[in-house]
């Protein structure tokens, strides 16, 4: 059972993604309306409204990966990278040449950093060699 507008508001927006075409998308918001009425759910309409502004917003935002590597990487090496951080399509890739880096690349997405250089590495062998 929904029982609250977050709730209801994922549940349009599945429906709303899966639509293909202008007419069914509004027949199923025509639909959703007519369920609200039916079961009154009016005093959660603000919620639902929130809830979707938050859920649009969300996917229309653009995300930025920055990936530095030591040279410039093909379209193969940069999808391999990209579906490694994450799975979401509304990203920007931005590719730095780094000439610090040695061999590897260094990708930085939502505040999080893949450290996958040569130097990383290597450090990590150490530490790994020294602690164990």
């Amino acid at each position: 059972m929904i029982s609250n507008g977050q709730q209801l508001a994922n549940s349009l927006n599945t429906l709303l993604v899966k639509s293909k075409s202008d007419n069914e998308t509004e027949i199923i918001i025509n639909n959703f309306i007519d369920y609200c009425n039916k079961k009154n759910l009016y005093y959660l309409k603000e919620s639902i409204i929130k809830h979707l502004g938050k859920i649009f917003n969300e996917q229309e935002t653009v995300k930025d990966i920055n990936i530095y590597s030591k040279h410039n990487l093909n379209n193969t090496e940069i999808k391999k990278i990209v579906s490694y951080i994450t799975r979401e399509k509304n990203v920007r890739i931005n590719k730095i040449i780094d000439k610090d880096i040695i061999l590897g690349f260094k990708a930085e997405y939502k505040n999080n950093t893949y450290d996958a250089t040569i130097n990383n590495n290597l450090k990590r062998l150490k530490y790994n060699l020294i602690n164990n």
